[in-house]
């Protein structure tokens, strides 16, 4: 048996409460579909012919499952981003007093050790 089609007064309505951030094809956004409770949406998107931001398909998260995603891409962009030598000179409070004060580094990298007096 072949399912029914809803008709146009059948569609679920969408609220887009607030958007946290978009590329030109994907929304993140806090989303109400319907009557039901507000949740954080991963969703593609598009403009109709009325210039109306519209939803597609995608997925919709608790706070805590954000949360949880969160985590997770965290480390994954921390494993895969490299060496930022800013958040390095960043947490390094005083790298150039320590170089005043006879420290070098050693093959490039921030190793602080301290010249041995000849």
């Amino acid at each position: 048996m072949a399912k029914d089609k809803k008709a146009k007064s059948d569609e679920l309505t969408c609220t887009i409460n607030k958007i946290y951030g978009q590329t030109e094809t994907k929304i993140f956004a806090d989303v109400t579909w319907g009557d039901g409770e507000r949740k954080f949406n991963i969703r593609s998107k598009f403009t109709d012919a009325n210039g109306e931001l519209k939803l597609r398909k995608g997925i919709s998260l608790t706070r805590e499952e954000c949360e949880a995603l969160s985590t997770a891409l965290n480390a994954m962009l921390k494993e895969t981003k490299g060496v930022q030598f800013q958040d390095i000179f960043d947490d390094s409070d005083s790298i150039v007093e320590n170089r005043k004060a006879g420290h070098t580094t050693v093959d490039g990298f921030i190793q602080l050790i301290k010249k041995t007096k000849s």
